[in-house]
C-alpha cells in the first residue's frame, strides 16, 4: 500500500511540475507587437489574441501604420497634404472640401467642446503661434493673446456639406489634442474588421483598448514623470477604451525662470496651472484626449458639461505638493496606479 502511495505522489508531482513549466512557457510567449515613430511620436501596436504570430500580423502592422502616417499628413504635420492649412489658408474668404475622416472628426471636436464645458477648443490655434512652440519658444504679452480671444471663444465656421469656411481671416484649427486619439480609434476599427478581438493600441500620452484586458487588473499603461518626461513614474491598470494623459511636459520650456506648456487655457491663452497631470479614461480615444486637456485645465471634473461628466469612466488628477508627485484617482482608474520602485 506505501508503495503504491508512493508512486501515486510521485506521479502527481510530476504532472505538477509539467503542469507549472507548461503555465510557465506560456507566460514567456510574447503578444505580436509592432512599434513605429508616427504621429509625431511613439506608437507600439499589441495583438493579444490567442494563435496570432508576428509573421501573420506583418501586413496588419503595416497597414495601420501607413494609415496613421497619412492621418499624420493630413491633420498634423506642415505640408501641402494637410487639410486644416488649407482650411486656415482659406479663413474669412472660401470653404474648404475636406476628406470624410477628418470632417467627421471636427464635428466631434466641436461636440467635445460643449462636453468640455467649453475649455476643450480647436480653435485655438492662433494663441499656439503666439507662443511659437512648433518653432521658437517665447512668452507673448498678455495684450497679444488677450487681441486673439475673438479667433478663438468669439470665432464662428460655416458647414456646407463636407466643405468648411472659418468665419475670420487668421482664425486656424490645431488638432494636436485629438488627432492622435482619433487615429487610434480608427486604427481599433480597422483591427475589428480584421477580426482581431483583444489588442492595445499606444503612444506615452494615449491609449485605445479593445477586447478583454490580458490579465484581471486591466492592460498596462506606462506613465512618465510630468515634470521629467524621461523618468518613468509608473503604471497604471486601465479597462477597456480609449485612456488619455495630458500634463505639464507637453512643449515645456523654460524663460526667465519659469517653465510652460503647450496646453493652454483658451479663455487666457496661458499654459493651465491647476495641477500638473490628468488622465481620463472614456469609451474612445478621441474624447479621452480632449477630456484629458480639459480636465487638466479646469483641475477638477466638475467643472466638465454634465453629459462630459457622464462620459469619463474613470479619472485621475496629478499634483506636485512640496516637491512630491500627489494623485487622486476614481472611478474605472480607482487603485490602478502603481509607482515605479
Amino acid at each position: 500500500m506505501s508503495r503504491y502511495r508512493s508512486a501515486t505522489f510521485r506521479i502527481t508531482a510530476i504532472a505538477l511540475l509539467a503542469m507549472i513549466a507548461f503555465w510557465g512557457c506560456r507566460k514567456k510567449v510574447e503578444s505580436p507587437a509592432a512599434t513605429r515613430d508616427v504621429l509625431g511620436t511613439q506608437v507600439t501596436i499589441v495583438i493579444y489574441d490567442r494563435g496570432m504570430t508576428q509573421q501573420h500580423l506583418t501586413a496588419t502592422f503595416d497597414g495601420l501604420f501607413d494609415m496613421m502616417a497619412d492621418w499624420e499628413k493630413k491633420v498634423l504635420r506642415p505640408g501641402p497634404d494637410n487639410q486644416i492649412v488649407k482650411i486656415a489658408e482659406s479663413a474669412g474668404e472660401k470653404s474648404v472640401p475636406i476628406d470624410d475622416p477628418l470632417f467627421d472628426m471636427l464635428m466631434e471636436a466641436i461636440r467635445l467642446y460643449d462636453l468640455s464645458g467649453e475649455t476643450f477648443d480647436i480653435r485655438y490655434g492662433p494663441m499656439l503661434d503666439a507662443w511659437g512652440f512648433d518653432s521658437r519658444p517665447q512668452v507673448p504679452s498678455p495684450v497679444e493673446l488677450d487681441s486673439l480671444k475673438s479667433y478663438v471663444g468669439q470665432g464662428g465656421m460655416f458647414v456646407a456639406g463636407k466643405s468648411i469656411l472659418l468665419a475670420k481671416k487668421g482664425m486656424r484649427f490645431d488638432a494636436r489634442e485629438i488627432a492622435i486619439g482619433y487615429a487610434f480609434d480608427m486604427a481599433a476599427e480597422k483591427l475589428a474588421e480584421a477580426g482581431i478581438r483583444t489588442a492595445m493600441i499606444c503612444c506615452p500620452r494615449v491609449c485605445r483598448t479593445m477586447g478583454d484586458p490580458p490579465n484581471r487588473r486591466g492592460f498596462e499603461m506606462p506613465l512618465a514623470n510630468p515634470l521629467n518626461p524621461s523618468e518613468p513614474w509608473g503604471t497604471l491598470r486601465v479597462p477597456v477604451g480609449g485612456i488619455a494623459y495630458a500634463s505639464v511636459s507637453a512643449d515645456r520650456f523654460s524663460a526667465a525662470g519659469k517653465s510652460y506648456h503647450s496646453l493652454l487655457d483658451p479663455r487666457t491663452g496661458f499654459p493651465a496651472e491647476r495641477c500638473v497631470g490628468a488622465v481620463v479614461q472614456t469609451p474612445r480615444a478621441a474624447t479621452a484626449q480632449a477630456l484629458s486637456y480639459a480636465l487638466f485645465v479646469f483641475g477638477t471634473p466638475d467643472s466638465l458639461a454634465k453629459e462630459g461628466r457622464a462620459t469619463v469612466g474613470g479619472s485621475m488628477l496629478i499634483r506636485e505638493e512640496g516637491g512630491n508627485l500627489i494623485s487622486s484617482d476614481a472611478g474605472s482608474l480607482k487603485d490602478g496606479f502603481e509607482r515605479a520602485r
